[in-house]
């Protein structure tokens, strides 16, 4: 299946056609109360060439259909190419690409347009999912990891190669949040410590380096941190003040601290934020204020700082336009989302392929609603495509 390899930037354009892929995994958020979780399905929109909206078909939609075959889905996580859905019985289903394992299912090679169980997996309390590396975090807060390992990101002490099936992360116990970025990935632990392991160009591990680790290495300088969030080369972390810091790259102001350039390989406090309560499922340079505002920042291409501009970047966080109820918060390749109060979801960035899921293809600088979903319990952004978990509305 792989035709070439290129190496930018902790992105990595794979096979004949060379697919720029993007990582956009993190800590997935489930919101449903136990009643609303028990009935609860999985949708998807936008991109599906890789049958990554689990619909039995590889046709795009710009508005959510049903991921075959789920109900109980507690919370969903998106890579680059493939989805992720942890359920309440503790297990993890996978659909999508599969070149490198991303399916964890002891295959690799063909894609799967339909759910199918990740191995050996149980009281799973979390999913993440990277560019095409899966994490699943166990009720024991254990990790476990499978797909693509070139750069260690699988954290079992190997580099190279890839597993299809999830191997232990190495030295890790007392792990209360997960996150996967570029070809790398973060885990939060119960001493309110952050660590990372991976790819480290950029300084994505946070640990002064930009030396690859095959296994966990102590991001510099963090305590009192409630939760992680790991993107496109750029790494975030919320602590107990409300407070926010950043590390990794900065070429569009990505770390929010009002330069712009280079990269940090260590943590720097995001300007201005003062009252985070929430960073974004995947994606990056995000938080959800206690007030229920967003704010974002960094890279402003096709409106994905939802503020009404198009392009450019802002180097400092900016309000979301029109959004003050929110509940949390999702980043894709480049659509972001909002889920409100009302368990209803807004969306705005890119829209080449329906990622919005509003019907059109047209991109939006301001965030709309989404169509034909009820009430939403998590939401994930991938390459082109977006996922949630939630309940349908009735035709």
């Amino acid at each position: 299946m792989v035709a070439a390899e290129i190496r930018t930037r902790g992105l990595r354009r794979v096979g004949p056609a060379l697919c720029l892929m993007f990582a956009v995994g993190a800590l997935s958020l489930g919101l449903a109360s136990p009643a609303l979780g028990a009935g609860s399905g999985a949708f998807g929109w936008g991109y599906n060439l890789r049958g990554q909206l689990g619909d039995g078909s590889t046709e795009e939609s710009d508005v959510p259909v049903s991921v075959s075959g789920l109900s109980g889905v507690k919370a969903v996580s998106a890579g680059s190419s493939f989805g992720l859905a942890l359920l309440n019985s503790g297990t993890v289903m996978a659909w999508g690409e599969n070149g490198f394992g991303e399916l964890g299912n002891g295959t690799h090679g063909e894609f799967s347009d339909v759910p199918v169980s990740v191995s050996g997996l149980s009281e799973v309390a979390a999913i993440a999912a990277g560019t095409d590396h899966g994490l699943a975090l166990l009720s024991d807060g254990k990790v476990m990891a499978w797909g693509y390992n070139a750069f260690g990101q699988l954290g079992d002490g190997m580099k190279g190669g890839f597993s299809d099936v999830p191997v232990l992360v190495s030295g890790l116990s007392g792990v209360t949040a997960i996150a996967a970025g570029a070809d790398y990935s973060l885990a939060l632990l119960s001493s309110g410590e952050v660590v990372g392991w991976g790819y480290n160009e950029d300084g994505e591990l946070g640990n002064g380096t930009t030396t690859e680790s095959d296994v966990p290495v102590k991001v510099h300088g963090l305590k009192h941190v409630v939760a992680i969030a790991a993107g496109n080369g750029v790494s975030s972390a919320l602590l107990e003040s409300g407070r926010m810091a950043d590390w990794g790259y900065n070429g569009e102001g990505q770390l929010g601290n009002g330069t712009e350039g280079g990269f940090s390989d260590v943590p720097v406090k995001v300007s201005g934020i003062k009252t985070g309560v929430a960073l974004p499922n995947g994606g990056e340079s995000m938080v959800l204020l206690r007030d229920g505002a967003v704010m974002d920042w960094g890279l402003g291409s096709n409106g994905r700082l939802g503020n009404g501009t198009e392009g450019g970047s802002s180097d400092v966080p900016v309000a979301v336009s029109g959004v003050h109820t929110a509940v949390a918060i999702a980043g894709g390749f480049e659509q972001r989302f909002a889920l409100l109060q009302s368990g209803r979801l807004a969306a705005w960035g890119a829209n080449g392929s329906g990622e919005l899921g509003n019907g059109t293809t047209e991109t939006s600088d301001v965030p709309v609603p989404v169509k034909g979903l009820g009430e939403v319990t998590s939401v994930a952004g991938g390459q082109y495509f977006s996922l949630a978990s939630g309940t349908a509305i009735a035709p």
